[in-house]
């Protein structure tokens, strides 16, 4: 045998990666709407959404069993953790289809798995994974508690893919998109609820088409009166204020799993925040990810600021507006927003705020674009200063943790496995997915 034969004959079979949920999400699917499919972004998407709700469930249950001072979590900890996280119609539905697991395990033979015995497609063994907390939690769990929190989990999963699947036959798609998730999640109150209060977050789902009702209303126009003897003198055509205003916002708010800043000169920006004494390495997948957050929370922003200037009857978004929601958000006082004024502005000061490396590619057409899909009609020029202190700042805490968390890895490569651990801790749970589309988005 040869040195090359003799090492392939000594390599171990790689072990399979564990993925949760991600082959029973098509199994799923294919029972209820058996003429529809889903891309591979929104399904690993989809995954890690239900991996988080999961992780929730299970964190609550072993919370209740605590306190009640239970060494085990049953079936009735379970059922208390999903009442105090779910409400509405889709509780009752829950409950009811994890009895009816329950009660059609304990009436099969006692064989074959738990998962074929109670008649579920998500098996019970991964949820109980969760429950153990993957080996560490010493609390014992009964047979009956992984069946229910699966049945609770799968029936989430079956009304968000009945949602998904109508959103897409709107559209006409025969595949569930990231977009046809984000709108089933926003359009349904109780899952908007339950979303909000958690902070997940699908990537790349776009924004939900909203127009504020005070932005549509026109001012009338005043028509001139020709006079007998006057010459009738035609004017070129032209839109009444504010219409090409509402009609970037209609469609800004259909782009969905694009990016709209820059992707070059964001890199630099982020490579600029990994400030240490030997920059690490950093994967492609995690400069997208980051780009898709920061681009989410500015439109998180400029929606809420708009709605501040709503409520001052005000149309125009101004600095003191995007200082004021930031200003909740960080339990702070609002500050008096410093801006250079243009015309007191000097050379010099001209001159660096055009070239600061920190702020190249925060162009003001860029942030434009994600305040259209925000929902703001009109916007003031200083604006765009305070957006991109805001960026830079939410860069530099993103980064700061990414590197922490690296390091703690003892691994020289930044890895997307980092961003979201770090966004965890930031307390964002935003999907996991290696399938993002890297497209920018086109000028309007």
């Amino acid at each position: 045998m040869t040195k090359q034969s003799e090492k392939i004959a000594h390599k171990q079979p790689k072990k399979k990666q564990f993925r949760y949920f991600d082959s029973y999400i098509s199994k799923l699917l294919k029972i209820g709407q058996p003429e529809k499919g889903i891309t591979a972004n929104a399904r690993q998407q989809f995954n890690s959404v239900l991996v988080y709700i999961t992780e929730i469930l299970a964190d609550k249950a072993i919370s209740v069993a605590l306190r009640s001072n239970k060494k085990t979590v049953s079936a009735e900890e379970i059922g208390t953790a999903a009442r105090l996280v779910f409400d509405g119609e889709f509780l009752t539905n829950a409950l009811d289809s994890a009895d009816k697991a329950v009660e059609m395990y304990q009436k099969s033979a006692k064989q074959g798995s738990k998962q074929a015995r109670a008649g579920l497609v998500f098996p019970p063994s991964v949820t109980e994974k969760f429950i153990r907390k993957f080996g560490v939690s010493k609390m014992m769990v009964t047979q009956t508690a992984p069946i229910v929190l699966s049945a609770i989990v799968e029936q989430l999963a079956t009304r968000l893919l009945e949602d998904a699947g109508s959103k897409a036959q709107e559209s006409k798609k025969v595949r569930l998109t990231v977009r046809n998730f984000e709108l089933a999640v926003r359009e349904d109150e109780e899952m908007n609820n339950f979303f909000h209060r958690y902070n997940i977050h699908f990537i790349g789902g776009g924004s939900v088409p909203f127009i504020h009702p005070t932005l549509k209303k026109k001012k009338p126009r005043r028509r001139k009166v020709v006079l007998e003897g006057e010459e009738n003198t035609t004017k070129a055509h032209r839109f009444k204020p504010g219409t090409v205003a509402l009609r970037n916002i209609k469609k800004m708010q259909k782009v969905s799993n694009q990016l709209v800043l820059a992707k070059a000169p964001f890199e630099k920006v982020v490579r600029q925040c990994f400030r240490c004494d030997e920059p690490p390495k950093v994967a492609k997948q995690v400069f997208l990810l980051i780009q898709y957050c920061v681009e989410a929370r500015i439109v998180d922003l400029l929606k809420q600021s708009t709605l501040a200037a709503i409520h001052g009857n005000r149309v125009k978004v101004l600095p003191e507006d995007i200082d004021f929601i930031m200003a909740i958000k960080e339990g702070r006082t609002p500050l008096m927003v410093d801006v250079i004024d243009k015309e007191d502005a000097t050379e010099e000061e001209s001159e660096k705020s055009e070239f600061d490396p920190l702020l190249e590619g925060l162009t003001k057409p860029s942030l434009q674009r994600l305040a259209r899909q925000a929902g703001v009609k009109t916007m003031a020029n200083e604006c765009v200063g305070v957006i991109r202190k805001f960026v830079v700042a939410d860069l530099n805490k993103i980064c700061r943790d990414v590197l922490i968390l690296n390091q703690q890895r003892k691994t020289k490569t930044v890895m997307l496995e980092d961003v979201m651990n770090a966004l965890v801790e930031q307390g964002d749970r935003v999907a996991k997915s290696d399938q993002l589309g890297s497209k920018t988005c086109a000028a309007h």
